[in-house]
């Protein structure tokens, strides 16, 4: 299908302004004006003003930009890939997944899909994602909430909280600090060189140190120590196991966990076909989140059965106190029908100290459900229920 082309002036050091009904892609090229291609005429409002170019596509939408330009996109119902923009990008809201590659300051408000940040030389700012999160960045990254599992490979400050899995490769032995939470397992890798203040915190009760001289596994929730001359603060929380490691062996180039929207658009302009284009992409999303689902689904009940233990192995602990010191029978009443002794209460772990921002459950919407499940099941009691969601969470010490 042909496409319609459209050029128009763009404002020096102007802002151009998009929203579209479908996917965008925009790419930063070395000339003045910027050209709008859309499947066919009147698919697309464009209002020019003394400092800004607005945009408005009732389509897919692909747009050659000057690359210094700055841009806002606000509001994207379908993907979004970016490429070669070196002005300051904002992005409001993206509904599906956003990719960007080799551009500079990135900040950004909403995606409800995936995010994929490659090359951002920058400082990144991502408000919340619903999706995964991979990110390579030489500057600093802020991801204040990402439903998924988040990967980070940077060379600043790293800030990032993820309902699943979070793993963090620090690139040298500059960077600051490093704060993150996650409700799945945390992983971080850094060169041997790197000195640290380390302050973990495990909801598996795993904690791994692969230091260069020795390796340590600690069963245990937390555990802090300094690394070398402490220059970077390290302070991580997950809901799941912990392991440190550092060693320049272990910094392995890290392959793009999925194909990205901008692997095609990249020194190409023609749009392909709009409905096998769009048929693809919707295919690849759904095989995209079954897999995700499934992996969800083995987590929860992997974290599950964990604290299922972690609960039996309390309860044991707690009878053996009170056969010890004879309260398995109130005085007076017969053997043969001893009283039910109440079980002390189970101290609480020391809280961890927030990173940033507000807090959050650890508990995913699977583990829930499969807690919910056992209820209504009768296999566990109400008291069970609120214990198991209680470990989940990270909130109950049954040491």
């Amino acid at each position: 299908m042909s496409a319609f082309e459209q050029r128009f002036t763009f404002p020096e050091n102007g802002w151009l302004v998009l929203q579209s009904l479908g996917d965008v892609l925009i790419q930063g090229v070395k000339q003045p004006d910027v050209l709008l291609r859309i499947p066919e005429e009147g698919m697309a409002q464009v209002q020019s003003q003394t400092d800004r170019l607005f945009i408005s596509a009732q389509s897919d939408v692909e747009i050659f930009v000057p690359e210094q330009a700055k841009i806002r996109l606000e509001g994207v119902t379908g993907d979004a890939s970016v490429v070669g923009v070196l002005g300051y990008m904002e992005i409001a809201r993206v509904n599906g997944d956003l990719a960007m590659r080799s551009c500079d300051k990135v900040d950004i408000g909403v995606v409800n899909g995936d995010v994929e940040l490659l090359q951002v030389a920058g400082p990144i700012v991502l408000r919340r994602a619903g999706g995964d999160l991979f990110v390579e960045s030489r500057n600093r990254v802020v991801a204040e909430q990402v439903g998924g599992d988040v990967t980070i490979r940077a060379d600043g400050l790293v800030r990032a909280k993820a309902g699943g899995d979070l793993n963090i490769q620090l690139i040298s032995v500059n960077v600051e600090e490093v704060h993150a939470r996650c409700g799945g397992d945390l992983l971080i890798t850094a060169p041997s060189g790197l000195g640290a203040q380390l302050d973990v915190n495990s909801g598996g009760f795993s904690i791994t140190l692969r230091l260069p001289d020795q390796t340590l596994n600690l069963d245990q929730p937390h555990y802090s120590t300094t690394l070398g001359n402490g220059k970077t603060l390290l302070r991580l929380v997950a809901g799941g196991d912990v392991s440190v490691q550092l060693g320049d062996s272990i910094l392995q180039e890290q392959k793009v966990p999925r194909k990205s929207f901008t692997a095609d658009f990249v020194g190409g302009i023609e749009i392909p076909d709009l409905s096998p284009f769009v048929e693809d992409k919707i295919r690849q999303k759904m095989e995209h989140a079954t897999r995700k689902a499934e992996e969800r689904a083995r987590r929860a009940e992997e974290r599950v059965r964990r604290a299922m233990e972690r609960v039996e192995q309390a309860q044991r602990q707690v009878h053996r106190r009170n056969r010890w010191f004879g309260f398995w029978y109130e005085a007076g009443k017969n053997p043969e029908d001893p009283a039910v002794p109440k079980p002390p209460e189970v101290p609480k772990a020391p809280e961890a100290p927030e990173t940033f921002g507000t807090s959050f459950s650890q508990v995913t919407n699977e583990e829930r459900l499969l807690v919910l499940k056992m209820l209504q099941e009768h296999k566990i009691t109400v008291e069970e229920a609120e214990q198991l969601l209680a470990v989940l969470d990270g909130d109950l010490d049954v040491e």
